[in-house]
């Protein structure tokens, strides 16, 4: 009969100290590591919201505020229903992002090339997005009819903002690289 050769080395006790030291270092890994990234899911355009996080209502608002409260890099995809192009009218000004967060449009239904996604800014005013962490990340949205910028990069490196960029008339916005931050280009 053959034995094992771990266990003909280091005698009858050594898989049970093996096995102590594998528990060990696992719980020590789940202690160290940062903690995981969460997917939060856009499926309604109201603003702002019941406030309440959940299956029934997930609004854009309401997705940022949850992955502002998670640490570490979340995304914030949409299914709003039944797909295709939809606007979200913004009543007010967007929570600042201040935790590293994605925010993909390329999720909604239909996506093809051109964005889906409308954020209306025309009540709300200001910038679309201020994000003040680094390491964000913005596409294929349509940002319209701001009265201030489409996103506002202050602090933090790392940012991406590549979307659809457009005033209500049509404008381009393109980064001015003094202040850090998206304004007109005619």
């Amino acid at each position: 009969m053959k034995t094992d050769p771990i266990t003909l080395h280091l005698g009858n006790r050594a898989p049970r100290r093996i096995y102590r030291l594998a528990a060990t270092i696992a719980s020590l890994l789940l202690v160290c590591t940062p903690a995981s990234a969460v997917t939060f899911v856009v499926n309604s355009t109201a603003d702002p919201g019941d406030g309440v996080l959940n299956a029934l209502e997930c609004t854009l608002r309401e997705a940022i505020n949850a992955a502002n409260a998670n640490p570490g890099l979340d995304v914030i995809q949409f299914a709003i229903a039944p797909g295709g192009a939809q606007t979200i009218q913004l009543l007010s000004a967007l929570p600042s992002i201040a935790d590293p967060a994605v925010i993909d449009g390329t999720t909604q239904p239909g996506f093809s090339a051109a964005p889906l996604i409308e954020i209306d800014g025309s009540i709300a005013g200001g910038a679309a997005f201020r994000i003040t962490a680094g390491a964000s990340t913005v596409r294929a949205l349509s940002l319209n009819q701001f009265s201030g910028c489409g996103a506002a990069l202050e602090n933090g490196d790392g940012n991406l903002v590549a979307t659809d960029v457009t005033t209500g008339s049509g404008v381009l916005l393109v980064p001015s690289a003094a202040a850090a931050m998206w304004t007109e280009s005619r």
